[in-house]
């Protein structure tokens, strides 16, 4: 027997009561509201979310089957022109065709003050609203609301439906806007199995849920004998319950220095679905892992695509492998070539899908993980134990180890095992050397989609960015400058990634702008270059010289200046209520070395200082000052070894950086004798 549902009916009296609440939460626009300038909860902010709502419910759809509703209403009142932007709207929907998300019930109006009475601009649904695609299984609607300026209040209203899963979406109650009234409302019924997910820092002004009975009526189609059906009705009765959020006044979230990802910490909730109950058919929802990646591996149709290699594998890879006499010599020859001929696609995907091969092998170019999945076959091709990786990057935020949320993953990478070794590789970052990965991938968990979805961890601890730089002045031989000397500076691993970025680029010509972006003050600098450019797995090695100009004054003042030195507080904000996260620990020295020049005397010097965070080992800065047989040795050391600071150390470790960058903006002072 064939069942065909389609329709659901909800036989709900709540009707009337959610319109009234609505009401009251979007009230008609008045000549008052569009007159305000300023809100108390920001009174500099460029826009305010006057309310927002969000209401998710099981649906029927025309195909017979059942899908999520998402309704959503937000009203925002425009006040400076550096928020138009707001007035874009920009949506991702999964799926292809028919079974795509879809978006309806779109409804947009700007309202704006003319001649002291409010006036009504309508977005044109049939013409304002485009689509884009992204990839292959996404795509994006954006519409533009009409007629924004200074002190218009837009209203948007939506619906997304989604036809292919039962579980709700995401209602983030924070964002970069500060928000009046942020509402949300799950009703969720008995038959499905979730987990709720909470977080964030903010208080409820509402919390609260009903239960109540529901009468659901299918109507659905029944094959009986002979291709012949009749239609037939079910009626279910449940429980539903019906939860409410809501939040008031809720700042906008600023982003700060030391962020893993706002996604970790705006405050939010969401639904996950972990099965169904009676009387849908029993399901689970949250497999194991080991069937989570089977899964991701079927998705890839990974099986198939090794076995599609021979037929792309690049004709120019045998040349290049001549003289690799071992598995890592092999291994970091693929790496390279990989890396350094194959482009990436703009944002918007993960990987393109089957048949990948193909695609990338034609086009040299991919998503960062059609790039590393084209290595891991190249790798298996040769007979080599290469496995894809699976995690979510920093910015992308945490993921769950207790099960697979396949939407918590943002990014594919490669491990292989060569002589023994396991190597992880990632062969998208262009400015990556072998052997190493870009640092917004150390975030916790990996899993490897191999059969028994290996767990690996990497967390920033695991890296030290180390930087030393060192300068050296001593009297001018030919007397054109007071002083003359040479300086090093040798750039921490990733900060040498970045710069190398830069320059490509920007060109060859802004180099000096990128190597220093501002020039010493009280310094002519000269002859920059750099050590060994190309080579990615290295970092980069900055020498220059320096001079200072003979002053007309009886003080000269010098201060020890490097790139990349503290020059302010990162720690701006007065408390902080989400952790500091470091991506890697920290290890900078700095050498000062002067000679003094005949005629002068020091008058001043840096006093010598040892600081403790919290009077441990994990954070020191100490500043060691002499002078002995006319000559100043300046030293600076800083020290990191913790990678997390929680909200309630913040202000300490704000106190410390204030007088770190307090003792390194101190000065050596010469005065003529």
């Amino acid at each position: 027997m064939k069942i065909q549902l389609f329709f659901l009916g909800i036989l709900a009296g709540l009707t009337a009561v959610a319109q009234k609440e609505e009401k009251a939460l979007f009230p008609d626009i008045t000549p008052a509201l569009l007159s305000v300038k300023q809100y108390s909860i920001d009174t500099g902010a460029a826009a305010v979310v006057l309310a927002e709502t969000g209401h998710s419910r099981v649906t029927g759809n025309k195909d017979g089957g059942l899908s999520v509703e998402l309704k959503v209403r937000r009203r925002i009142h425009i006040l400076k022109n550096s928020a138009y932007d707001q007035a874009t709207i920009s949506l991702l929907l999964m799926g292809r065709e028919e079974t795509a998300q879809k978006l309806t019930k779109i409804q947009a109006q700007t309202w704006n003050l003319e001649n002291g009475r409010p006036v009504e601009s309508k977005l044109n649904t049939k013409t304002g609203i485009f689509t884009e695609e992204v990839s292959r299984i996404l795509h994006r609607k954006k519409f533009t609301l009409p007629n924004v300026k200074e002190g218009s209040v837009i209203d948007v209203e939506y619906t997304i439906v989604t036809p292919f899963e039962l579980d709700f979406s995401s209602w983030y109650f924070q964002g970069s806007l500060p928000v009046l009234w942020s509402q949300y409302r799950a009703e969720v019924p008995q038959f499905l199995e979730m987990i709720l997910i909470q977080q964030g820092f903010q208080p409820y002004a509402v919390e609260k849920s009903v239960e109540r009975q529901e009468a659901y009526v299918i109507d659905y189609i029944k094959e009986v004998y002979g291709g012949k059906t009749v239609p037939e009705s079910l009626e279910i009765t449940t429980m539903v319950a019906d939860y409410t959020w809501a939040m008031k006044d809720v700042p906008a979230f600023r982003e700060e220095v030391f962020t893993s990802s706002i996604q970790n910490y705006r405050s939010m909730i969401r639904f996950q679905l972990t099965g169904y109950r009676p009387p849908m058919q029993e399901k689970k929802m949250l497999s194991g892992w080991p069937q989570f990646a089977e899964g991701v591996r079927k998705q890839l149709d990974w099986e198939k695509e090794l076995a599609s290699m021979e037929r792309y594998w690049p004709a120019e890879l045998k040349e290049k492998l001549k003289g690799a006499a071992t598995e890592t010599a092999i291994v970091k020859v693929i790496f390279n070539y990989v890396r350094d001929n194959y482009s990436l696609l703009p944002e918007g995907a993960i990987v393109s899908g089957p048949p990948l091969f193909k695609k990338i092998s034609q086009a040299k170019a991919g998503y960062p993980g059609d790039i590393n999945l084209w290595l891991t076959g190249l790798l298996n091709y040769l007979g080599l134990q290469a496995d894809p990786v699976i995690l979510s990057t920093r910015e992308n935020g945490f993921t769950t180890e207790d099960y697979p949320v396949v939407e918590q993953f943002n990014h594919i990478i490669c491990r292989v095992k060569a002589d023994e070794d396991y190597w992880l590789l990632d062969a998208s970052h262009p400015y990556i050397g072998f052997g190493k990965l870009p640092a917004n991938c150390y975030n916790g968990q990996l899993r490897v989609l191999n059969k028994e979805a290996t767990l690996l961890h990497l967390y920033p601890y695991q890296l030290i960015e180390t930087t030393q730089s060192s300068v050296s002045l001593s009297p001018d031989p030919t007397g054109q400058f007071l002083l003359k000397g040479r300086g090093g500076h040798q750039y921490g691993y990733y900060a040498s990634a970045k710069i190398r970025e830069r320059i490509n680029r920007e060109g060859e010509a802004e180099k000096v702008k990128i190597l220093w972006p501002e020039r010493a003050a009280g310094y002519l600098t000269d002859s920059l270059q750099m050590d060994k450019p190309a080579d990615k797995e290295q970092p980069l090695t900055l020498q220059y010289s320096l001079a200072v100009e003979k002053p007309d004054q009886d003080l000269v003042y010098i201060r020890p200046e490097f790139p990349e030195l503290w020059r302010s507080n990162p720690f701006v904000s007065a408390d902080r209520k989400y952790p500091v996260e470091l991506p890697y620990r920290i290890s900078q020295r700095f050498d000062f070395r002067l000679e003094i020049p005949a005629g002068y005397k020091v008058d001043e010097l840096p006093g010598n200082l040892l600081m403790k965070f919290k009077e441990k080992e994990e954070v020191i800065f100490s500043c060691t000052a002499e002078e002995k047989d006319r000559t100043v040795q300046i030293g600076y050391s800083l020290e990191i070894s913790r990678t997390v600071f929680t909200p309630a150390e913040y202000k300490e470790l704000r106190e410390f950086f204030s007088r770190l960058v307090a003792k390194m903006q101190e000065q050596v002072v010469l005065k003529k004798m």
